[in-house]
């Protein structure tokens, strides 16, 4: 019925605040009304009273007969009641059908009331249709004493319209403020309800956008609430995917570079050697440099190949307890002829007996990625350092490179896949993953990996497994 969140909390509220204000309007009809009666009923034992001390003056001597009526006829006009009082007693109307009360009250529910009040009981009755006065009326039943002894009856009738007539009145003033009130709800409900629904509209657009590859502006949502928290999480989130849009479109023109500059020249010098453009004896020099290429397109769909089976969860760790010592030594060793050609010292420092439980493959992999990087940015002639030392229960690990260092704007993102901060070093043949496949062979392990470091002296990874 309801098919957006605008329309949902619209009707939501608004049911809630009308049920809550109807209960509230019939709630003050009610008490209203229950008010007017308990007042009614209260009047009418107090009158009650009255004219029972009257008559016991009278039957006293204390007044005479034409007081006695005057004075009950001005407290029946002040109440707007009719006033009766019977002589009798329990023993005189006990027969029913010779009982003859006169003034057309001969009622069966006053003869029965009348009983309970010559019994020495209150009666009160709410509503009474009375066939005398041809109404309903609000009758009030009190036994008349002389001297504590019951000597009849005090009989009071009010018509029930005049306080209906209150009623109607005051219910009429209820319920049209429920009304206003309705109406003022709804109208307050409305921009409520949109002040809510806007930006989760707005991020729903956008995300629908983003999913088709639209660009998207930042969601404003200054409510102070979850909602603006989702809308700062968002533009964060659309901060990101831009940025990691910006990388992605830069690697796939950094990796069609670094993919055609070696299938071009490949492609040209087995192209010369079939045209015979190149002498035989000139082909080891050139079959050299295609090996070199093919090299570094290995190295490249490697890197990518990498890269998915660690996110597809592909690969599983062979965990043993691994001698830290051999497998740097194994790792510089393999490096070591890249290090020469830049007159690099490789200088590491290890406790020989030291342990660490981790897959001995995936362990050369990451200090092979994090060395290489090291001897690659480093100037020549320059040192890398590495430093391994046992931290309680974590092995901590430290490569340390002389080159140029990273901006700390740069450095939160070294991590991330694809990224490389130094726009000059997108022809040195990496492909901005090496570090991104450390940090997730490390975290397989359970891990943690960071960097220190500052322009112009140099880069520092670490990681603990």
């Amino acid at each position: 019925m309801f098919k957006n969140i605008f329309s949902r909390l619209m009707f939501t509220y608004l049911m809630i605040i009308t049920a809550v204000i109807l209960t509230a309007s019939i709630a003050l009809s009610i008490g209203y009304t229950d008010y007017l009666f308990k007042d009614k009923e209260q009047e009418q034992l107090k009158s009650a009273k009255k004219v029972g001390r009257l008559v016991e003056n009278y039957i006293n001597g204390l007044n005479n007969k034409q007081e006695l009526d005057s004075s009950i006829n001005s407290i029946g006009y002040v109440t707007d009641s009719s006033i009766y009082v019977i002589n009798a007693n329990i023993e005189s109307i006990k027969d029913k059908e010779n009982v003859k009360i006169g003034e057309g009250l001969d009622e069966d529910f006053l003869l029965n009331d009348l009983k309970q009040v010559l019994a020495g009981k209150t009666v009160f009755r709410k509503t009474q249709y009375s066939s005398k006065f041809s109404m309903d009326v609000v009758f009030t039943g009190y036994p008349l004493k002389n001297r504590n002894q019951i000597t009849g009856a005090i009989l009071i009738f009010s018509p029930v319209n005049v306080m209906e007539a209150d009623i109607n009145k005051i219910n009429l003033i209820i319920w049209i403020c429920a009304l206003i009130l309705t109406i003022i709800s709804a109208v307050i409900i409305y921009f409520i309800s949109r002040r809510i629904s806007r930006p989760i509209v707005q991020m729903t657009n956008a995300a629908m956008k983003l999913a088709e590859g639209e660009k998207v502006g930042e969601i404003q949502a200054k409510t102070s609430d979850e909602i603006e928290k989702l809308a700062e999480a968002f533009n964060t989130m659309n901060r990101q995917l831009e940025i990691t849009e910006n990388v992605r479109r830069e690697f796939i023109a950094n990796v069609s570079h670094d993919l055609r500059t070696p299938l071009t020249s490949i492609n040209g010098f087995v192209q010369g050697m079939i045209d015979g453009l190149i002498k035989p004896e000139n082909y080891p020099r050139h079959l050299a440099i295609i090996k070199e290429e093919i090299n570094r397109l290995i190295k490249l769909t490697g890197d990518i190949l990498e890269i998915a089976k660690i996110q597809g969860g592909a690969i599983k760790l062979n965990i043993t307890d691994v001698k830290v010592s051999d497998a740097i030594n194994a790792v510089a060793a393999g490096i070591e002829i890249m290090a020469q050609q830049k007159q690099i010292q490789i200088i590491w420092e290890c406790p020989n007996e030291l342990y660490v439980r981790a897959d001995l493959d995936r362990l050369k992999q990451i200090l092979s990625n994090l060395i290489t990087n090291a001897v690659k940015y480093s100037g020549d002639g320059s040192q890398v350092r590495i430093m391994v030392e046992q931290k309680k229960e974590l092995v901590q690990f430290m490569v340390r490179d002389n080159g140029q260092g990273i901006s700390q704007e740069d450095l939160k993102y070294i991590f991330d896949k694809f990224y490389r901060g130094d726009k000059s070093r997108q022809n040195d043949g990496g492909t901005g993953l090496g570090l991104n496949i450390a940090k997730h062979l490390v975290e397989l392990h359970g891990g943690r990996i960071w960097a220190e470091s500052k322009i112009g002296e140099g880069t520092a990874i670490y990681f603990e497994i």
